[in-house]
């Protein structure tokens, strides 16, 4: 989006993807500038260099620094990179990928340029209406968590901007990783400890068959989105959600649980998995496990607890994302002649209008592409009333398009900032960035716990109190208690039984985030880690490939990129192989598989629970891959 107020960061890493002068909503065009050869650093902890603030990073500390460099001599190609960890306590460790690589042979025949990308196509026409009637029908589990909540569509077999390419029919036989062979063949005598031996011996990409048990070959495990490799002891997971919590948080969520069995190690408290919603343990209004979760998120989030419109409720509930797709236009509108705006840069974007439908009048403003595909945020003054009706009770974003990889970093504000409540969908980036609360006009924030908060079955709601006011903001008469935001913060978040153990791990995860430098810290993390991907892409020469979103929208949280090998174009073989070898190495959730099928763009999914050491283990295994499968174009 383009506003009158355009706001700038400077920082450290220098030519980044991640870091460049730039406001979030700004639509902008052309090539970034190349980071061959150039030298930068990452951010130091004392002085992120948080974007809007103008404020250059300090340099009273050393801070890490990430090489690139790519030469030809003749037919060799060398390309070397030095990563050094950007945590700023003592030395950082460095870690350092390099790789040299022959070009054998002319390159391969070029794949089949009709390629299908994922969670990027749709029909152009319809997400340019005033009012789409046919919004993007994404594969529901990933964004809603909940058992209880809406599911995807099952009556056709396709859906807006997510087309499958290819379907497997086989889920039945897999076995998921138990007992499989190593579906790499040994590498040869010689073959130094260790290494990738990519392109060595052939990967095998089936199993069972004709001859076993009868039954037909299927496909291997890591093509059906396994996560559970051979060793399962080194897996990192990067799936776009559920996913799993940082490594301290999931033991001591064990520890409560073996705790509350054997009496044994912890505080001897039950876990909240067993505790009644009503019972002290819970309830206490100091030492209550809910009264934490509330205390320590309003403290990591800076949330304000003023009145009226300088405060906000914080609210657990039910549903998922898609119970909030309609829980916003139930609470905020009357009647389906109430309209609300709905700002679509994704899929999840538009599929929220599905729901909005149904009980408001839909106002959308689409960045949709003419060939189907969402690459920024659509530009839009909020001050323009033929853009933004004054009548809206709302305007609805998503500040984190999980599938399509475009992200919000910083909310309008000042001259810029919408007269219009806005209602932020921040399932996949919730406490990695700080929000500009009330200076930005933000009415209400619901992010889906699994990826950053915790894990399925608990969506976190913060509301502003003025909004609770039903003189000011009258709600359906049809809404469900379940889903009416005054009822529930009337009552505690215990109108119904709440999540206890969601709850509680809730607690745990902010209290981490406190530990670990919060929010400051976890933004600064995520720029550094998504930073790594997008640098090592830019510079494979088309090896992989991100799709062309405008830069000042690339997503730290999910990185979609495909491995495009030799052709340039969609390259299955190679994919397939790619896949099956990290899954060898304990890389899984790269690709989700769907009742859709799957997509052209794998995604690594960066939340808080992918340290900066798993994202440079698969850094360095993208780059083995690479240099031992690529050969360049002439």
């Amino acid at each position: 989006m383009q506003f009158a107020q355009n706001r700038t960061v400077e920082i450290d890493i220098a030519n980044s993807a991640l870091d460049r002068p730039s406001s979030s909503f700004s639509s902008s065009s052309g090539t970034p500038p190349g980071i061959i050869g150039k030298t930068y650093a990452t951010p130091s902890k004392e002085a992120n260099g948080r974007a809007g603030t103008g404020s250059p990073i300090g340099t009273d500390e050393p801070t890490a620094t990430l090489t690139l460099t790519s030469s030809f001599v003749g037919s060799t190609v060398n390309c070397s990179t030095s990563v050094a960890s950007p945590m700023a306590a003592g030395s950082p460790p460095t870690h350092s990928f390099s790789g040299e690589e022959k070009k054998d042979e002319e390159c391969a025949d070029n794949h089949d340029d009709n390629e299908q990308r994922n969670g990027q196509e749709a029909a152009a026409d319809t997400g340019k209406s005033a009012h789409a009637s046919s919004p993007d029908r994404a594969y529901a589990n990933e964004h809603n968590q909940d058992a209880n909540s809406t599911s995807a569509s099952d009556d056709d077999d396709s859906m807006d901007g997510f087309l499958p390419l290819r379907k497997y029919d086989s889920l039945d036989t897999v076995m998921m990783g138990q007992g499989i062979p190593s579906p790499i063949v040994s590498a040869p005598p010689g073959t130094a400890a260790g290494s990738y031996h990519s392109g060595a011996q052939p990967v095998v990409k089936s199993v069972g068959g004709p001859g076993t048990d009868g039954r037909e070959q299927a496909p291997h495990p890591a093509l059906l989105g396994s996560l559970t490799p051979p060793n399962p002891g080194v897996r990192v997971n990067f799936s776009p959600g559920p996913t799993g919590l940082p490594k301290v948080v999931m033991e001591q969520v064990a520890q409560s649980l073996v705790s509350s069995v054997t009496g044994e190690g912890g505080d001897g408290m039950l876990s909240a998995m067993f505790l009644s919603h009503r019972s002290p343990e819970f309830t206490d209004p100091n030492t209550g496990i809910l009264a934490q979760a509330v205390t320590s998120l309003r403290t990591v989030m800076s949330i304000p607890d003023g009145d009226g419109d300088r405060g906000y409720e914080i609210l657990f509930l039910h549903g998922g994302g898609h119970g909030q797709f309609a829980s916003v236009p139930l609470n905020l509108c009357a009647s389906r002649d109430d309209k609300g705006t709905y700002l679509v840069s994704g899929t999840w974007s538009a599929r929220a209008i599905g729901e909005a439908a149904k009980y408001c009048t839909p106002d959308v403003l689409s960045s949709i592409t003419d060939d189907g595909r969402y690459l920024t945020f659509p530009e839009v003054d909020f001050n323009d009333p033929t853009q933004v009706d004054p009548n809206s009770k709302f305007v609805y974003m998503c500040t984190n398009e999980t599938v399509n990889g475009v992200e919000v970093f910083n909310l309008p504000t000042g001259e810029a900032r919408s007269p219009v409540p806005l209602v932020l969908d921040a399932s996949s980036d919730f406490t990695t960035k700080p929000i500009e609360w009330t200076d930005a006009n933000v009415g209400i924030l619901f992010a889906c716990a699994s990826k950053n908060i915790g894990h399925p079955g608990l969506t976190a709601v913060v509301i502003r109190r003025d909004l609770l006011d039903s003189s000011l903001y009258p709600s359906n008469p049809a809404c469900p208690g379940v889903f009416h935001y005054a009822t529930q913060a009337k009552a505690g978040n215990l109108w119904n039984t709440t999540a206890t153990f969601n709850v509680q791990v809730v607690g745990m995860m902010m209290d981490w985030i406190l530990a670990n430098g919060g929010v400051d810290e976890m933004e600064r993390l995520s720029k550094a880690k998504a930073a790594l991907i997008y640098d090592l892409v830019d510079a494979s020469d088309g090896f992989y490939e991100v799709p062309p979103v405008d830069t000042d929208c690339r997503s730290r949280m999910n990185v979609p990129f495909a491995v495009r090998g030799n052709g340039g174009g969609h390259d299955e073989d190679v994919t397939e192989r790619f896949l099956i070898e990290a899954w060898e190495e304990g890389i899984v959730g790269l690709r989700t598989i769907t009742p859709f099928g799957v997509g052209d763009y794998l995604r690594a999914s960066l939340y808080h629970g992918v340290s900066w050491e798993d994202t440079v283990r698969l850094v360095d295994f993208m780059d083995n891959f690479m240099k031992i499968n690529g050969r360049r174009r002439l």
